[in-house]
């Protein structure tokens, strides 16, 4: 699953949906971003691919992190 989080920036970020789930087949999914107000921000999606232990074969498992920086300017 792609779980997203507004992580820096001036305004509320609403994501639609928060959270997806990858298609196998094509290894592909989205979701829209809205924005409050204009300014920088930083988005933060988390990708965990929920596989837990059996998967990974130890208890610290398959989860990370990546960031994005937009610029949103007033129209």
């Amino acid at each position: 699953t792609l779980t997203w989080f507004k992580h820096q920036g001036p305004g509320a970020v609403t994501f639609a949906p928060p959270v997806t789930r990858v298609i196998a087949a094509d290894g592909k999914t989205t979701t829209a971003a809205t924005f409050a107000e204009a300014g920088e921000y930083v988005l933060r999606v988390r990708a965990n691919d929920a596989s837990g232990v059996a998967g990974a074969g130890h208890a610290q498992c398959c989860w990370t992190n990546a960031f994005l920086k937009v610029t949103v300017t007033p129209k």
